[in-house]
């Protein structure tokens, strides 16, 4: 069985906590075919071989486990809700752990997600002995390799992070690359007097040699070339080095929806990398996401946006690693929700039906008016501009109502007098229910009857415009 990677309190507390609560949310099962609720352990290295337990239902009878689009390198169904799988060799990143029956395939989740980590496969011990040897032992079968000869008495070694490379310090001023897939040494790079110790950047490109001498010095080493840089003074007689790793930053890779009112509380998804552990997204500078901020995986957060100002700001997210980096992907819009200001006429009978025109602000992708409450606008409702709505009055209570207006952004706010609209007959609401004669000629001239009520008072008769 091969040995698991060592996860800090932390990590442990944060794999729990997540198969918990995907154990509480974690889709029921379609008829009778499989489900994941939950993978223990959720975590494992890059080059495979880590023994986990696959938890859910209807398992019994399972023909595949896949890890992403990669199958198991084998596994065994212990009962109908657990079996034990072999993890396969896969990239760097979060993917679903699905089970196959004869029934189907299970549904993917954040329940059933396995995050694969690079670690390295295989440490190289340096033997004070003379010639001098490094030593390779497989980390996963405790097996040691054949020696490596890598010049007289080394006393000190460092591994590129991504595993490639070891680079040996041999006491006499040398130090000696090896390529670890292959096990071959190169040819030894002078660097001094009496190096002492090494450590190699984060990203590989260079190593520091310390030295046991005075003044003492580190010198640069630029690992891809093996040239020397110049050495930097750092005081007497330096005999360790190190440099810590940290993982990379999160990263913002999208954000759905990516636009919402400036009142906040729109429901966004942020999808990405390095999620895992993050403590906060913010929305725009400091506003940070409110209801429900929740860690669904590495890969994918949950949370409401805040409220926030007309304009397009940058999403990021903050994990003990770091904060995302502004990127085009992580852009979210604030708009406006919509202003009525005004209603022509603001008058009608309680039938229903008359023509009116909405104006205001920010009526684009308007879905809907409403005259009074949950009464909406009935024929012909058109969004003339980002500035004018047309459309016919509903039937309504004699009395006076709002006139609201509702986009993606939201509804507007009641606005009196500007967006008022009232119900009723009576001197401020003329109707006109019949004309005679009806008919006339285009020249003009001719006498009509307009029939109506409350026409008392007309201060003009407009036969169009």
């Amino acid at each position: 069985m091969s040995r698991r990677p060592r996860l800090s309190s932390l990590a442990v507390a944060m794999v729990a906590f997540m198969a918990s609560v995907a154990m509480l949310t974690a889709p029921a099962a379609a008829s009778t075919g499989p489900s994941v609720t939950a993978v223990d352990a959720s975590i494992g290295s890059t080059a495979g071989g880590d023994r986990v337990d696959v938890v859910g239902t209807n398992l019994s009878g399972a023909s595949a486990v896949d890890f992403g689009t990669t199958a198991a390198t084998s596994f065994t169904v212990d009962s109908t809700t657990q079996l034990t799988a072999v993890t396969p060799a896969h990239t760097a990143g979060a993917v679903d752990v699905t089970v196959t029956t004869a029934v189907g395939t299970s549904l993917t989740s954040s329940a059933d997600q396995f995050l694969y980590l690079q670690v390295t496969p295989t440490a190289y011990v340096a033997n004070y002995i003379g010639p001098g040897t490094v030593t390779p032992i497989q980390t996963a079968t405790n097996t040691a390799g054949s020696p490596i000869t890598v010049g007289h008495y080394p006393i000190a070694i460092a591994i590129t992070p991504n595993g490639s490379t070891a680079y040996v310090v041999n006491y006499g001023g040398t130090v000696t690359p090896i390529n670890t897939a292959t096990n071959v040494a190169g040819s030894p790079i002078t660097v001094g007097s009496n190096p002492r110790s090494i450590a190699i950047t984060p990203n590989g490109s260079t190593a520091y040699v310390s030295y046991d001498n005075s003044p003492g010095t580190v010198t640069p080493i630029n690992t891809a070339t093996g040239v020397v840089g110049t050495a930097i003074a750092v005081g007497n007689n330096p005999i360790a080095i190190a440099i810590s790793y940290v993982a990379p930053p999160p990263a913002v890779t999208g954000v759905a929806p990516n636009n919402g009112t400036t009142a906040g509380g729109t429901a966004i998804t942020i999808t990405g990398t390095g999620f895992i552990g993050a403590t906060a997204a913010d929305i725009g500078g400091t506003n940070a996401c409110t209801a429900a901020f929740t860690v669904v995986s590495a890969t994918s957060i949950t949370c409401g946006s805040p409220a926030g100002t007309v304009g397009t700001v940058d999403v990021k997210v903050t994990t003990p690693q770091g904060t995302s980096v502004a990127n085009p992907s992580d852009d979210f819009t604030y708009s406006a929700a919509p202003t009525v200001t005004g209603v022509a006429p603001n008058y009608g009978i309680t039938a229903g039906g008359t023509a009116i025109t909405i104006t205001g602000t920010g009526f684009i992708g308007a879905t809907a008016a409403d005259i009074g409450g949950t009464n909406a606008c009935t024929a012909a409702f058109t969004v003339v501009s980002a500035t004018s709505i047309t459309c016919g009055s509903p039937a309504g209570a004699a009395g006076v109502v709002n006139v609201t207006v509702t986009t993606p952004q939201g509804t507007s706010a009641t606005n009196a007098p500007g967006d008022q609209f009232t119900y009723g007959a009576g001197p401020t609401s003329p109707h006109v229910t019949a004309v005679d004669a009806s008919i006339g000629s285009t020249a003009g001239g001719d006498t009509v009857d307009v029939v109506g009520t409350n026409l008392s008072g007309a201060s003009a008769v407009d036969f169009g415009t």
